[in-house]
């Protein structure tokens, strides 16, 4: 037997404003995932927060679901910061490669 594997879409969000520790920040986006798309989308996506780059997060998710954790990324709403989708990736090399470019900085500290 066979098992498919899937295929991962990694997004660079940038926050703005006072940044959230890791855990509050996924915290926040499964709350969201989980009131308007459900508890399956939010299991068959394999959201996880991966690395923390200055003031960005580093967001894995499935490539079937990745339209719905970018839609509650930016249904995300708090006080404290704004979250914005910078780019999208299907490796973290090609990311960092884009990140380097538009912020400009020699190396990412991983």
């Amino acid at each position: 037997m066979t098992v498919k594997i899937d295929k991962r879409r990694y997004l660079l969000v940038r926050i703005q404003g006072k940044k959230p520790t890791k855990a509050e920040f996924g915290k926040n986006i499964r709350k969201v995932v989980r009131y308007f798309f459900g508890e399956t989308i939010l299991v068959g996506s394999n959201f996880h927060i991966i690395d923390e780059w200055k003031s960005c997060f580093v967001v894995r998710s499935n490539h079937r679901h990745v339209d719905k954790i970018e839609a509650a990324i930016t249904l995300l709403w708090s006080v404290d910061f704004i979250a914005d989708i910078v780019f999208k990736s299907g490796t973290i090399k090609s990311l960092k490669r884009k990140y380097e470019n538009l912020f400009e900085t020699s190396t990412v500290s991983t």
